[in-house]
C-alpha cells in the first residue's frame, strides 16, 4: 500500500480539503489497469489521507526527467 497525506497545515484551508475529497471521489470511481486501486481515503488527527495500491518502480518526476 501506498499512503498519501496532505499536512494539518494544507488541509486547514478549505479550497484544499474540497479539491483532496473531490481528487479522492474521482479517483475511487475509476477501474483501470493504468490509474492505482484508492483503497480508503479520510481524515484522522486532523491530516487528510488516502490509502492506494503499491506500485514499483521509478518517481514520474526521474521519467520526466530522462526525456
Amino acid at each position: 500500500m501506498a499512503l498519501k497525506f496532505i499536512n494539518r497545515h494544507l488541509s486547514a484551508e478549505a479550497d484544499n480539503r474540497r479539491r483532496f475529497f473531490n481528487e479522492a471521489r474521482v479517483l475511487a470511481s475509476l477501474s483501470n489497469n493504468a490509474v492505482v486501486t484508492l483503497f480508503d481515503y479520510g481524515e484522522a488527527n486532523g491530516c487528510l489521507f488516502m490509502v492506494m495500491e503499491y506500485i514499483e518502480g521509478r518517481e514520474l518526476k526521474s521519467l520526466i526527467a530522462a526525456e
